[in-house]
């Protein structure tokens, strides 16, 4: 599971709905995609940066470069922020990649 960090960030365009899970002990968790938005790179794997902001939660992959918004996942949030994620594309397998 991963920490997310929370700060702000551009606003660009919304890529849906974050998808939640609740773990074993009752904890809400975050399904993050495991896949940068190109489709180039396994996030845990490549380096990535996930930042939640009121309502949003920007998914940022390093290995494509800090500040490139076409690899970036931004995903609007319900509900509390999580304090822990999870990686899994298949949540956010209708969404194209660029």
């Amino acid at each position: 599971m991963t920490d997310i960090a929370h700060s702000h960030t551009d606003d660009h365009p919304l890529d849906g709905q974050a998808r939640y899970r609740t773990d074993g002990l009752g904890e809400r968790v975050v399904v993050l995609p495991a896949t940068c938005k190109r489709g180039l790179h396994q996030l845990p794997a490549a380096g990535f940066r996930a930042v939640a902001e009121q309502g949003w939660i920007l998914v940022e992959c390093l290995a494509c470069g800090e500040g490139d918004q076409v690899s970036q996942w931004r995903l609007t949030t319900c509900g509390a922020v999580a304090e822990r994620a999870e990686f899994d594309d298949q949540p956010y397998a209708g969404h194209s990649l660029q």
